[in-house]
């Protein structure tokens, strides 16, 4: 009887320490699986947070030149209006004052034949 009562004891323990340690293996197999799984959510997250800036820098970036470049069009556009304003009235005075100096010329021409004439 004691043999048996050994026996069982020595089964019971064994089979104690294998269900133990079974589920300690089973155990760490889930941690480490959890683990696994926590990284690799994390790793895609990083590289799509990492995506979505770099598609919001070249959003910026293609905005900021397109913003720029308008504002530089503008510019020269009026300054070239400024200029082109500028030029034309420097030649439609330059020719008011020919005219006038022609109209002036001609009159001084004809006075002086009608003089000329007359005496």
């Amino acid at each position: 009887v004691l043999v048996v009562m050994r026996v069982v004891t020595l089964v019971v323990m064994l089979l104690v320490v294998l269900v133990v340690t079974l589920l300690v293996v089973l155990v760490v197999m889930l941690v480490v699986m959890l683990l696994v799984v926590l990284v690799v959510t994390l790793l895609v997250v990083l590289v799509v947070v990492l995506v979505v800036m770099l598609l919001v820098m070249l959003v910026v970036t293609l905005l900021v030149t397109l913003l720029v470049v308008l504002v530089v069009v503008l510019v020269v556009m009026r300054v070239v209006t400024l200029l082109v304003v500028l030029v034309v009235m420097r030649v439609v005075t330059l020719l008011v004052v020919l005219v006038v100096m022609l109209v002036v010329m001609l009159l001084v021409g004809v006075v002086t034949l009608v003089v000329m004439l007359l005496v």
